[in-house]
């Protein structure tokens, strides 16, 4: 997730960032009057946007080797002769964020400063991660490898019943979800630190204030433990107010174990929509509430 408020960043990790101007990553470009430049960018998510000098000059000094910090102190030496006092760093760290949005800025090891991070330990040795860009590959291989597991419980929204898991499995499309979509990754790490599982949690801010938990690939014995993990990664660093976290899945025919846990977990069933999905194939909500919202 995105965070909006840049007064919340890790200060110190923002400024060892070092960001890199993807200008591949522009197929159009072209000088206007007034100093202005306007440009589109290749992913098809904006079209045709304009930007300042200023913002490009600062673009031209991102190259992969300098930091934020190193960036902000040659920004301000070539203009101390206007204004030695101005908060050139802002500037820059407000452009960056701008443009990082948009994919035209890559970052080297921790990926984007701008993105939410949190890690809980789940006992036993685990831990659940709130994923970063830096993620991405990590998570595209542990949905490819895990999928279809003996041993393994899934969970697909009924959002994505005909599309099944093939969108959490490319790397664009992730990215996507990432900065577009407002779709976030927990990542599963044993005691080993290998990745075990990945789920993933919705959330339409400012249309809604639920978050649903949209994809779950997590080993059978650890159900539990990573549903009870998100409550928590979620009520402890969540960016916006939260009234609950919602499950919907399929009641059916099929035999399935985990309605169960879902209770045990302090989630309730809310609400169930007959042969929604087909005869006696029903459509269950189950949500956990926040402290404070009543259920």
């Amino acid at each position: 997730m995105f965070i909006e408020n840049l007064g919340m960043l890790d200060k110190k990790m923002l400024l060892d960032s070092v960001p890199k101007f993807d200008d591949e990553q522009l197929y159009y470009f072209r000088r206007e009057e007034g100093n202005y430049l306007s440009f589109a960018v290749k992913n098809g998510k904006t079209q045709e946007l304009m930007m300042n000098c200023s913002a490009w000059e600062i673009l031209q000094l991102c190259n992969g080797e300098k930091s934020i910090l190193e960036i902000g102190e040659e920004y301000k030496e070539r203009y101390a002769y206007i204004d030695n006092k101005a908060n050139y760093l802002k500037d820059i760290i407000t452009t960056l964020c701008v443009f990082d949005k948009i994919w035209l800025i890559s970052w080297g090891n921790g990926g984007s400063p701008f993105m939410l991070s949190a890690e809980i330990g789940l006992g036993d040795g685990y831990t659940l991660t709130w994923a970063k860009e830096s993620d991405i590959r990590d998570i595209v291989a542990t949905y490819e490898k895990y999928v279809g597991n003996e041993g393994y419980s899934l969970h697909n929204c009924p959002n994505n019943k005909f599309k099944g898991l093939s969108e959490y499995q490319k790397e664009t499309s992730l990215r996507s979800k990432l900065f577009f979509y407002k779709e976030d990754f927990f990542i599963l790490r044993n005691t080993e630190k290998e990745i075990v599982g990945i789920s993933s949690v919705s959330n339409n801010y400012p249309d809604t204030d639920i978050a649903e938990i949209t994809t779950l690939i997590v080993p059978d014995d650890m159900l539990e433990a990573v549903l009870l993990g998100l409550e928590k990664i979620l009520k402890e660093n969540f960016l916006f107010d939260l009234s609950k976290l919602r499950l919907k899945v399929i009641k059916g025919n099929e035999k399935n174990t985990n309605h169960d846990t879902y209770e045990k977990c302090g989630f309730k069933q809310t609400a169930l929509l007959k042969d929604e999905y087909g005869k006696d194939n029903d459509l269950v909500f189950y949500d956990y509430f926040f402290e404070g919202v009543e259920g």
